[in-house]
């Protein structure tokens, strides 16, 4: 369940760990306990993109200070499917009523398979025997302890250096977010109904729209690489999306960053058709326009 506030102990500042940390680290863990995408007691999804967007850091700054709280204990994390458990969040923040328990299992019910449960499962052992024993009811007895489960390659090890740039969070100002959102409100306009991420920087799918644009301005179409040069301006992007969202056809059919990317090529030449066209129609008209005015002679 998300609580409206979040209980921290006054021995967060004074607790051996807490103090040797650095300050990055500080606020991370802070973060953590504080922020809006904390849900249940503890056990919630969380992906690093997130944190970063929020907090305004790139992946390579954020981990460090991840891995020291990995390494404390005071975290784990599935990286596969992005779920973070904070392991003394119960001790402190418990459900307190069979209807918050409820509530509770509700909240995991929607998570992914993450072996993070168990954990969760066994840190309610040890915090809340009657949510403990809720929980067994539910989901079955817990198993032993899962790893603690550390970062994926950062940028500096990642061995493809097409996609190293990739592993950052686009924030309100990025070009790529900003290209994205673009492309958002003028399918919106065409149906309001359709199916678009939210209009937030640290939404999941709204990030992977970014992700296409930044691809997009960066690669080009899709398999293209950065040593081609294929990779369209903004302003190139702006033109097509103008495009492709005005014509019958294709407004129907790209629906999402990632099929903008995929039909680029064709929506490029399609485009370039039509603004030929255009200009031969108005040659024509402008010579039948010369002709008939010789033909007429002056008044």
């Amino acid at each position: 369940m998300k609580y409206k506030y979040n209980r921290i102990s006054a021995k967060f500042w004074t607790d051996e760990k807490v103090l040797k940390w650095s300050n990055q680290t500080r606020l991370l863990a802070i973060y953590l306990l504080t922020c809006p995408h904390k849900t249940t007691e503890g056990l919630f999804r969380l992906p690093k993109q997130y944190i970063c967007a929020d907090l305004g850091w790139s992946l390579k700054e954020l981990e460090k200070p991840f891995q020291e709280l990995l390494k404390d204990g005071f975290i784990k994390y599935d990286e596969k499917v992005s779920v973070i458990l904070l392991t003394k969040a119960l001790k402190y923040q418990s459900p307190d009523n069979p209807n918050q328990e409820k509530a509770a299992i509700k909240k995991l019910e929607e998570l992914p398979d993450t072996v993070l449960l168990n954990d969760f499962i066994l840190q309610a052992k040890e915090y809340n025997q009657r949510f403990y024993q809720r929980l067994v009811k539910h989901f079955g007895e817990p198993q032993t302890p899962a790893p603690t489960l550390t970062l994926s390659p950062t940028p500096e090890n990642n061995p493809c250096p097409d996609t190293a740039e990739e592993n950052t969070a686009y924030s309100e100002s990025s070009p790529a977010y900003k290209a994205a959102l673009y492309l958002r409100e003028k399918i919106l306009s065409n149906n309001p109904r359709a199916r678009v991420p939210n209009k937030d920087p640290a939404d999941h799918n709204m990030q992977k729209w970014c992700q296409e644009m930044d691809r997009l301005h960066r690669l080009g179409p899709v398999g293209a690489v950065a040593a081609e040069n294929k990779g369209y301006s903004w302003q190139e992007i702006k033109e097509i999306i103008n495009w492709c969202q005005e014509d019958d056809f294709w407004k129907s059919n790209i629906l999402s960053a990632a099929t903008l990317r995929k039909q680029i090529t064709k929506l490029e030449n399609r485009m370039q058709q039509e603004k030929k066209g255009s200009r031969q129609k108005l040659s024509i008209l402008k010579e039948l326009y010369g002709d008939a005015s010789q033909k007429e002679g002056p008044l």
